[in-house]
């Protein structure tokens, strides 16, 4: 099925990588003049109550009744998780098969007594987000699962890939269709072929797949 062309963005300011206060986000819109008033909030949303994978451009806000319906044309989601100040994009995204991979990066303050000639990295970052809504991809965090449930929730977004500024996601598939995702970080990749807590699904490999179809 052929979808609208969608630009996903990592809103970073790059001019200070050190900055620690600022919440940066990602976006995900049609193309065209945009802010944020134009956007759905989803950084929190209540998927839930408010069926947003039901609908289809343009996207609405059920949970503000005031906002004209007819100029959603996107996402974005703040990146202000507790315990990742400071995180940003670095890289650009990647989008395929109908997720959008961003990598992030989250610097460290060096602390009193560290050395001042060694690196202090902060975490790396990978996400798996739903194009079309904004939603968790994958279940990238099992620790929020019960017993009798798999529980997919705003940290199922994220998983922590290694230490270091993050690439750009390289995305392959193999003969057998199976997705993963390539991310250079310090000390080398991160492959989400080769760690089992990331299983990024799979797909018909004789299905072609073209540019501008996600």
């Amino acid at each position: 099925m052929v979808r609208d062309r969608r630009i996903p963005v990592g809103m970073t300011d790059t001019t200070d990588i050190t900055n620690f206060t600022t919440a940066h986000k990602l976006w995900n819109y049609s193309s065209g003049p945009l802010t944020e008033a134009n956007l759905v909030d989803v950084t929190v949303y209540d998927y839930t109550t408010n069926k947003l994978d039901q609908l289809r451009p343009p996207y609405q806000d059920l949970a503000d009744e005031a906002v004209d319906k007819t100029v959603k044309y996107g996402w974005f989601i703040q990146l202000d998780e507790t315990n990742h100040e400071g995180e940003k994009v670095l890289a650009s995204p990647r989008v395929f098969n109908g997720v959008a991979y961003f990598s992030t990066y989250q610097p460290t303050a060096h602390s009193e007594g560290d050395d001042p000639c060694a690196g202090v990295l902060g975490p790396s970052r990978l996400y798996a987000i739903d194009a079309f809504t904004g939603k968790a991809a994958f279940n990238l965090d099992t620790t929020n699962d019960t017993v009798d449930e798999v529980v997919i929730g705003r940290p199922d977004r994220s998983y922590e890939i290694g230490r270091g500024i993050a690439s750009e996601p390289i995305v392959k598939v193999d003969r057998g269709g199976n997705i993963s995702v390539l991310v250079g970080r310090g000390g080398g990749f991160f492959s989400s072929a080769n760690n089992p807590d990331v299983n990024l699904g799979k797909m018909n490999p004789l299905e072609p797949v073209y540019w501008m179809q996600w």
